[in-house]
């Protein structure tokens, strides 16, 4: 599918599917949970849907949006509101979410082996998703190099200053994104990033995820290589 296809109505789908999609049991707010009582939600989207481009994903259109309620979608947007992944496959809206099958049902309608895959946008993909905490805002940046923390921007924001010293313990040992075929069991992606709470990316990792031939996520341990790769962050208020 053309990620320009449905690029002008994504907005409307989003708007009428939102409410059956992620809320048929619609939360209710903080008072009303400390009352006991029940209560309907409203929201707002926020901003205009921003597609994600994934070559490797051809049947369905990814964008992010934004709505400010902040309970309705499944991560955090500071200081109020909520955003979320969202798929649509021409037919059906659905949304991706961290703890459940999603991005392995997105997987599996391609019907492709993950070696057609690009490593670093399957890697950026499952940052976005898999590797958050719903209602968190805990972020995952992929990093390809050494270079690419000395360079570095969070969103736009400059300011990041990283640790030669630290950077001259574990840079030999940073890896791009990678996809290995595991012939009769799947796949395997390895990849680096920085973690951490918003803008505070101070730490340095590996992340490796087998993916089963039935299209299964196992996460393995994060190898830690840095827990404090930058010597200056920038100071952001929310």
């Amino acid at each position: 599918m053309s990620t320009n296809a449905y690029a002008e109505d994504l907005r409307d789908i989003t708007d009428h599917g939102l409410a059956s999609v992620a809320c048929s049991q619609p939360p209710p707010g903080k008072i009303a949970r400390w009352l006991g009582a029940e209560t309907d939600f409203s929201y707002e989207l926020l901003g205009e849907p921003q597609l994600i481009n994934t070559e490797f994903i051809e049947q369905s259109v990814l964008f992010t949006l934004s709505a400010s309620d902040p309970g309705l979608l499944p991560f955090a947007v500071m200081p109020v509101g909520s955003w979320g992944v969202f798929a649509f496959d021409g037919h059906g809206l659905s949304i991706l979410y961290p703890d459940d099958d999603s991005c392995e049902r997105l997987l599996r309608l391609e019907k492709r082996s993950l070696t057609e895959a690009d490593p670093k946008s399957l890697a950026q993909l499952l940052c976005l998703v898999r590797l958050k905490q719903a209602k968190g805002c805990v972020h995952h940046v992929v990093i390809e190099c050494a270079e690419a923390l000395r360079t570095f921007a969070w969103t736009g924001f400059e300011g990041y200053q990283v640790s030669e010293s630290e950077l001259q313990i574990v840079q030999d040992t940073i890896i791009p994104p990678l996809i290995t075929d595991l012939p009769g069991s799947g796949w395997e992606l390895s990849f680096t990033t920085i973690h951490g709470w918003m803008h505070q990316l101070n730490e340095l990792g590996i992340e490796v995820i087998h993916v089963t031939p039935e299209f299964t996520f196992r996460r393995q341990p994060r190898q830690v290589l840095s827990k404090r790769i930058f010597q200056a962050i920038p100071s952001i208020r929310y």
